[in-house]
């Protein structure tokens, strides 16, 4: 459900001719800063095991939930299968 949305809401269909061309020429403008900065947060696109979300689900603390009403809670008290 996240992932569907999030796909639609950031899509470059969302986005204006002009943009997308501004996109494009500050892109190619800033081609070494950005292959550079990609490098560095290479980091967030590793992936992760279970270990490490459960251990980041246990650390977290509870907060109100999103639009999909999931809590903090309810996702630590989810089964090993559903995790």
């Amino acid at each position: 459900m996240f992932a569907d949305v999030y796909v639609e809401v950031s899509s470059d269909s969302n986005l204006s001719r002009k943009f997308l061309n501004e996109r494009e020429t500050f892109e190619k403008q800033n081609q070494s800063q950005i292959e550079e900065e990609s490098q560095v947060n290479s980091d967030l696109e590793d992936f992760f095991s279970p270990q490490e979300l459960a251990e980041a689900f246990e650390a977290a603390k509870d907060s109100k939930p999103g639009e999909d009403k999931i809590t903090v809670p309810m996702i630590r008290h989810l089964s090993k299968a559903a995790k």
